[in-house]
């Protein structure tokens, strides 16, 4: 939760959502997981209030994969 709440948000709600979104899809059993990966901190670029959750979903996916080849 302290990680949720000091981050900037810079996207706002829709970024709030995002990051909700993302948690719920690789986290494992019944707790959030909320890293700086789920944040995007550790990522070359932050995403933008105006990238779609598809947008969101492809800048995590795809280093996951690569990550795991």
């Amino acid at each position: 939760m302290d990680r949720l709440t000091n981050y900037s948000w810079p996207g706002n709600i829709r970024e709030l959502q995002n990051v909700i979104e993302r948690a719920v899809v690789i986290s494992h059993g019944s707790e959030l997981q909320i890293d700086e990966s789920v944040l995007g901190l550790n990522a070359g670029s932050q995403p933008t209030s105006s990238d779609t959750l598809e947008d969101v979903e492809r800048s995590h996916i795809l280093p996951e994969c690569r990550h795991s080849a």
